[in-house]
């Protein structure tokens, strides 16, 4: 009974550390994740206003306009991780002076709010692929005249960089709950050998106890098989006195 106590208390003791140990390494890796996750695509959007900021350097540069005539592939070559960006040049009457898109894709046009837009005036989109994209537009000058620059961005890489660290995290409280687990059974074990020697201890004297009750009940059966002895010989003896002295 004390082992089937003892080892229901072992497991129970058991499961609740390695549920809270699975709870908090699981809470510190979805804070851990959100807080890597928002670092990235903040860095993402301050790089997308960049690449904005170089088109429109470039739009602003004497010959542009020829250049975006001629060769409208430069504006987008010249922008670092242009094998997923996207940059649409539109005229004041909304004529579509440039529209470098390899993949095809369909984006949504964000109004222009000037020359310099915050992080504030980038929307999102989504490819058909099911990819996140983020796309931002800003006026610029060609010639003399005003244009609006939309550039977009497709992060299929950071998806899936993104569904890498989420297994990662899920590996690591895995790890994390069955260590906690192994850990809490061995310590459970030392913990509770004073009480496993008291338990032991405690049985080793109920069973000491019990024999003196056989004995003590056998006492008067053995006291009277004496008496009965010893009476026998005592009487034989008598007679014969008794007979002599009548005599």
């Amino acid at each position: 009974m004390s082992g089937a106590v003892r080892g229901s208390l072992t497991l129970r003791v058991t499961l609740v550390f390695t549920l809270i140990v699975a709870l908090a390494a699981s809470g510190l890796g979805v804070y851990l994740y959100r807080a890597f996750a928002g670092e990235i695509v903040r860095r993402d959007d301050i790089q997308l206003l960049g690449k904005l900021r170089q088109v429109q350097m470039l739009l602003g540069r004497p010959g542009a306009a020829e250049l975006l005539r001629a060769q409208p592939d430069v504006f987008r070559d010249t922008m670092s991780g242009q094998e997923n960006s996207l940059v649409r040049i539109l005229a004041a009457d909304g004529r579509m002076l440039a529209d470098i898109n390899a993949l095809g894709e369909h984006y949504p046009v964000p109004p222009a709010v000037g020359a310099a837009p915050g992080v504030a005036a980038i929307a999102a989109w989504t490819t058909r692929g099911g990819d996140p994209g983020r796309v931002v537009a800003g006026s610029a000058r060609l010639d003399a005249g005003e244009v609006t620059v939309v550039v977009a961005r497709a992060y299929g890489e950071r998806n899936a960089m993104f569904a890498a660290y989420r297994r990662q995290i899920a590996g690591a409280a895995a790890v994390s709950a069955l260590a906690a687990a192994l850990l809490a059974a061995l310590m459970l074990r030392r913990g509770l050998r004073p009480l496993r020697t008291m338990a032991e201890h405690a049985a080793l004297v109920r069973r000491v106890a019990g024999r003196p009750r056989v004995r003590r009940s056998l006492r008067p059966a053995r006291g009277a098989r004496r008496l009965s002895d010893g009476a026998g010989p005592h009487t034989r003896s008598s007679t014969p006195a008794s007979s002599s002295t009548c005599a």
